[in-house]
């Protein structure tokens, strides 16, 4: 079968039932793929941030500084500290002088390597 013919399938024919398990299907390869690029993360890794729940940080750029356990800690870019600065939002404060700035707890799973 392919992709069309899922796709085709999902559009025309497909039950509730169908499309439940098309959709636990869909968050298990999700959660798969998190798991394989998180894997691939290193210290030093070229990193853009995806997939996080404070949506102000999705899509920020950096390195990799440290990694614990299940999270990392990213130095973020000039860019990506100047987006964050000016970043509607009251919890993370990027003092007006930084070139650079560590953004602390990010999940390895919201992280895909860039380099």
């Amino acid at each position: 079968m392919s992709l069309a013919d899922a796709t085709d399938f999902i559009l025309t024919t497909a039950t509730e039932t169908d499309l439940d398990r098309v959709i636990d299907a869909v968050r298990d390869r999700h959660r798969t793929l998190g798991k394989i690029s998180a894997a691939a993360v290193t210290v030093g890794s070229t990193v853009t941030t995806k997939n996080l729940d404070r949506k102000f940080l999705v899509g920020l750029t950096g390195a990799v500084a440290t990694i614990r356990g299940k999270f990392a800690d990213v130095t973020l870019d000039e860019a990506s500290t100047n987006q964050l600065r000016r970043a509607r939002q009251t919890t993370i404060r990027v003092p007006a002088d930084s070139k650079n700035f560590l953004l602390t707890g990010i999940p390895l799973v919201c992280l895909s390597i860039s380099d």
